[in-house]
């Protein structure tokens, strides 16, 4: 995965990692952060309209999914 694009247009800062000098640290800048929360709040109404179709409480869904996640990690090799 390259960061090479978010980096140039200015939504994250790279800084090398303290730690060992060959890895980097990312953060979403001031401007990496109003373009996320803008995506989510465009976002929000799809949610909104799922979670009111669903036959279950959002928190079930969200447990069972979490659930499946878990499931998945654990019987795929990294």
């Amino acid at each position: 995965m390259t960061l090479n694009r978010p980096n140039a247009s200015g939504h994250i800062a790279k800084t090398k990692s303290p730690a060992d000098g060959r890895s980097f640290l990312v953060e979403l800048t001031p401007l990496g952060l109003e373009v996320q929360h803008g995506a989510w709040k465009r976002f929000l109404p799809a949610q909104d309209a799922v979670v009111e179709q669903l036959d279950l409480p959002a928190d079930d869904v969200s447990a069972a999914l979490r659930r499946l996640t878990e499931g998945v990690r654990a019987t795929t090799p990294c």
